[in-house]
């Protein structure tokens, strides 16, 4: 069983770690294997995974703002007993994503699924992680640019790995 859930401020690194997930998949056919949820279909969870891989070993489900971990009520309590209940007894074949704003950790799918899922906070960098990062991607472009400078613009734009990214 894989269920990974990835959660927090920090979009980049939420969307980074789900689409390495599913990258080491090696998806032959991900127009049959891949599907995509939100919280308006979280409820066909179940039957997306029942469904057979088809020429590949794994199916891979990715959720985006689920609602499920978030005490803002977006899921109905059924629906979301059925889901839970259902990721506990996952089948090997499948590969379950969450890429979740935020999660709630007072709240039963937190506490039963914590148990047999893989939960990692992202949280937003400090200025000398991000201008670490920065300088580090600066070398894969075959560019440099000095550690202070780099401190200054993760300063300047703010911690958001999506906006310095962008820049």
């Amino acid at each position: 069983m894989e269920l990974y859930i990835f959660y927090g401020e920090e979009d980049f690194l939420r969307e980074y770690n789900a689409n390495k997930v599913i990258g080491e998949c090696n998806l032959s056919n991900p127009s049959m294997n891949f599907v995509k949820l939100d919280d308006e279909t979280i409820s066909k969870l179940p039957d997306n995974c029942e469904q057979m891989p088809f020429c590949d070993e794994k199916k891979v489900i990715l959720v985006k703002n689920s609602g499920l971990f978030a005490s803002s009520k977006k899921v109905s309590p059924s629906v979301s007993e059925k889901v839970v209940e259902y990721l506990l007894n996952l089948p090997d074949y499948a590969i379950v994503v969450f890429n979740e704003e935020s999660v709630d950790k007072r709240l039963s799918p937190y506490k039963k699924l914590s148990k047999v899922g893989k939960f990692e906070e992202l949280k937003y960098r400090g200025t000398i992680d991000l201008a670490n990062w920065i300088c580090s991607g600066m070398k894969k472009c075959n560019a440099v640019i000095d550690i202070e400078d780099a401190k200054y613009l993760a300063d300047s734009c703010g911690p958001s790995m999506s906006y310095l990214y962008s820049e």
